[in-house]
Formats: structure tokens, C-alpha cells, sequence
């Protein structure tokens, strides 16, 4: 038998995530951030294994691997830090763009085997993220009604969450079949998003 709270539940997620889907320009925002946290899941595994495949000093590989954790905290954490001051005049669509683009220079930062280059552009992808970030979740709360507001945070702080275990199966998976592969489709995820702000934004 179907639990009506189950119903109910599901019910209130599809709403909300409606209402979201409704508005053209948070719905983007959302659609953007989500696949732009997303790839950090798959660029973490896919860096591992292009450290292996370049034969990089065993002893060198752990750091290297920490240092992309710690570009990629610590942009966030700054980006966080200077939302409110910094990139006031441009919107959170032309960052997330500039944010795609960079995608695109990671793939391409792979295929030359540059690491530094990599991890440079992912601090500045993470920094991006860290403005964009608190200024969409003011944008939920100054756009919806105190009744929706929880269930509404609630699906888009689940969407935010789902995408990083999704890439990070994703690409390690295709990197079986080659690694070169996955740099490739790096670079596609980068194009594709940007492609999709312009479909999403088309009728808006």
C-alpha cells in the first residue's frame, strides 16, 4: 500500500519544483549552479587518473591531489566571502557563463596535460560558484512567500546535492573506455551549458 504521506511528500517536491521550473530566470540559475557543482564530482576522480596516466612522481600525486581540494575550498569560500562587493555589475547569468567557459579551458587544460593550468581555472571556477551561490539563494528568498519558501529551498538544496555523486560515476565510467574521451566531454558539458541558458532563457 502507498503511504498518502509518501504522496504527499512527492507531491510538495514536484510543486515546488515547478514553481522553480515557472520562473525562467531562477530556474537557469538553478540548472547552471547545479551542473556547474556537478563537475567538480567528476573532475576530482578524472584529475587522479590524468596524474597517473602522466606518470607524475608518486610522491608528488597526493599533493597535487590536495591541492585541488584546497583551490577548489578555498575559491568557494573567498567567492562566498566577496559576493556582496565584488562583480556587482554583472549578473549571476554572465558569471555562470564565464563559468561554462572555464569548464571548456579544463578540458583543454587535459588534453595538454598542464595541471597547474587545471587547477589554476578550477579556482576560479570554485570562486565563481562562491559569488553566484549566496546571491541565488537571496534571490529564492526575496522572490517567494514565507509558505513556500522552506520546501522550496529544500528541492533546490537537493538538486545542488545530487549532481556531484551523478558526475563523479559519470566520467570515471566513460574514462574506461578512454581518458582522452573525457576531456573531450568536459569540454561538451562546458558547451552544453551554455547552450541550454539559451534555451531556458529563450521564452522567457
Amino acid at each position: 500500500m502507498i503511504n498518502r504521506e509518501n504522496i504527499s511528500i512527492f507531491e510538495t517536491i514536484r510543486n515546488n519544483f515547478f514553481r522553480l521550473f515557472n520562473n525562467k530566470e531562477l530556474f537557469d540559475e538553478l540548472f547552471q549552479l547545479s551542473l556547474l557543482n556537478g563537475f567538480f564530482g567528476g573532475l576530482t576522480p578524472i584529475f587522479v587518473l590524468s596524474l597517473q596516466k602522466n606518470n607524475i612522481n608518486s610522491a608528488t600525486r597526493p599533493i597535487m591531489i590536495a591541492l585541488l581540494s584546497v583551490v577548489i575550498t578555498l575559491g568557494m569560500i573567498i567567492g562566498n566571502f566577496y559576493s556582496s562587493r565584488l562583480l556587482r555589475n554583472r549578473s549571476n547569468a554572465t558569471v555562470n557563463k564565464f563559468s561554462n567557459i572555464l569548464i571548456i579551458f579544463i578540458g583543454i587544460g587535459l588534453i595538454f596535460n598542464n595541471m597547474i593550468f587545471v587547477l589554476c581555472i578550477s579556482s576560479i571556477l570554485a570562486f565563481n560558484l562562491g559569488i553566484v551561490s549566496p546571491r541565488f539563494t537571496s534571490k529564492i528568498i526575496n522572490f517567494y512567500s514565507i509558505e513556500n519558501l522552506g520546501g522550496i529551498i529544500t528541492t533546490v538544496n537537493s538538486l545542488l546535492l545530487l549532481t556531484p555523486p551523478i558526475t563523479a560515476i559519470v566520467f570515471p565510467s566513460i574514462s574506461n573506455v578512454s581518458l582522452y574521451l573525457v576531456y573531450i566531454m568536459f569540454i561538451v558539458y562546458g558547451l552544453f551549458l551554455i547552450v541550454m541558458s539559451k534555451v531556458i532563457l529563450k521564452d522567457r
